[in-house]
């Protein structure tokens, strides 16, 4: 009998889930929909109830189970007592009397027609039901009150910032905490500059009667440099780049000789080659927890070596000419710089700039016939600004404006003090970025010179690429 109720009360259980699955089919017929999951809803609300009412008699059969197991255990002991008296009588010894026999467990009328009862009623609620559903007669409440969208506000979405990986190498945002970056990189760069110069006089403008000098100057710069980075703590960064230089000129002065109407072309193709300046730089961001439209302001201090041949380090020959092309500037340099990123979804605005200071640096050389002293490059100040947009989840570009301006140089060529003008270098700068994997990005830019001092054009290929954490 005990067997008989577990049984009936799991066929219960398994039933109420019986009963979800017809309604659950009968979802796909539209109108019928709504009317469905309310019936569902009641059935299980009543099968649920009918559990409990299970789930109790479940604990009085236990009980009783375990009054019958009591029972057992001292009718097995009685028995084994009585068996033991007959031993003692059997071999005339003194016995104990008997134990008066033990109550005998007898189930009340209601306990006994629980199985019964619990039968009946899972099979009036299921002939109710499907009853109900081929009749067409489910009572349930006007579809159309039910909410037509979701119910309450979606979760928030994890904010992220835009993809950087476009922006210029010297506004980027910093290397994640515990990650080292190895960036190669190729940059070419191409300067040209021509000069046309007029000794005499020149006559309402439009007659000149004199000398004319034409020359002609360009400068070409390869550059394969290892550039790496890793993340110090949350908001620091610290990166050291290595470049090899090939620099190669080419000059060219046109000039009239005798006889007349006769001219000399005098070129010359000093070219050079081997390790440039060596540079360090330390970057930190100010603000910790950034948000998806908040700013991010970062410093920087850079550290530059004068690793490369300087252009008074070179071969000269007796006349002054360069026989050979530098590879680095020749002279120390340090300062600070800043980055301001803006995140505007799903673009970057920046704002960047730098200052560098080259300390002055005695030559002590003769170069043709003049002796070059004490030698002060001019400090340079930077400015750039742009954006970066997100076109998908692999390809961004950037666009924006750099300007440099360089602070005159002062020199003493054979104790006669000299200095030079001021520069100004413009370009426009165009990036692009490609992520082949996430963790192997090509990055390409252009910069194109607007202005007489700057270059002509700048192209660099960058791939950094994540090796992990360290």
């Amino acid at each position: 009998m005990v067997r008989g109720r577990l049984s009936r009360a799991l066929f219960a259980s398994v039933f109420a889930g019986a009963l979800l699955s017809p309604s659950i089919a009968l979802a796909e017929d539209g109108s019928a929909e709504a009317s469905g999951s309310a019936v569902a809803a009641m059935l299980a609300q009543k099968l649920k109830i009918e559990e409990q009412e299970l789930e109790k008699q479940r604990h009085d059969i236990e009980a009783l189970r375990l009054q019958l197991r009591a029972l057992l255990a001292k009718a097995t002991q009685a028995g084994r007592k009585n068996a033991q008296r007959s031993v003692q009588a059997r071999q005339g010894q003194p016995t104990s009397p008997p134990a008066s026999p033990a109550p005998m467990f007898v189930a009340s009328p209601q306990q006994t027609n629980d199985e019964a009862a619990v039968t009946l009623r899972t099979e009036q609620l299921q002939s109710e039901f499907l009853n109900s559903v081929r009749a067409g007669q489910i009572q349930t409440a006007d579809a159309s009150a039910l909410p037509a969208q979701p119910v309450g506000q979606e979760p928030e979405q994890p904010k992220r910032l835009p993809d950087a990986a476009a922006l210029p190498e010297e506004a980027n945002l910093l290397t994640p905490p515990g990650t080292f970056i190895f960036t190669p990189s190729v940059e070419y760069t191409r300067s040209s500059t021509n000069a046309l110069i007029f000794h005499g006089i020149q006559i309402a403008g439009a007659i000149d009667f004199g000398i004319v000098n034409a020359s002609n100057v360009s400068d070409d710069l390869a550059t394969v440099a290892a550039d790496m980075r890793v993340g110090l703590l949350d908001r620091l960064e610290l990166e050291v780049k290595l470049p090899w230089v090939a620099h190669g000129d080419r000059a060219s002065n046109l000039s009239p000789s005798s006889p007349e109407n006769s001219t000399t072309t005098l070129t010359t193709n000093p070219s050079g080659y081997g390790l440039g300046d060596v540079e360090g730089s330390v970057r930190y961001q100010l603000n910790g927890d950034v948000q998806q439209d908040n700013p991010i302001y970062i410093v920087s201090l850079r550290i530059k070596s004068n690793s490369g041949v300087g252009p008074f380090d070179v071969n000269f020959d007796t006349s002054g000419d360069a026989l050979t092309a530098p590879t680095g500037t020749g002279f120390w340099g340090v300062g600070p710089g800043f980055v301001i990123l803006v995140p505007s979804d799903p673009g970057l605005l920046y704002l960047n700039g730098a200052y560098l200071h080259s300390f002055a640096h005695y030559v002590g050389k003769k170069i043709g016939s003049d002796i070059v002293g004490n030698v002060q490059p001019g400090d340079s100040i930077q400015l750039g600004l742009g954006f970066s947009l997100a076109v998908n989840s692999k390809f961004s570009f950037s666009l924006g404006y750099s300007h440099t301006a360089i602070l005159p140089t002062t020199e003493n060529l054979s104790g006669v003090p000299g200095r030079s003008e001021t520069l100004q270098a413009g370009q426009f700068t165009l990036g692009g970025s490609y992520a082949v994997t996430p963790e192997f990005v090509v990055n390409t830019q252009f910069e194109f010179g607007v202005t007489s001092d700057a270059p002509n054009m700048d192209v660099t290929f960058r791939v950094p690429m994540s090796l992990g954490t360290l």
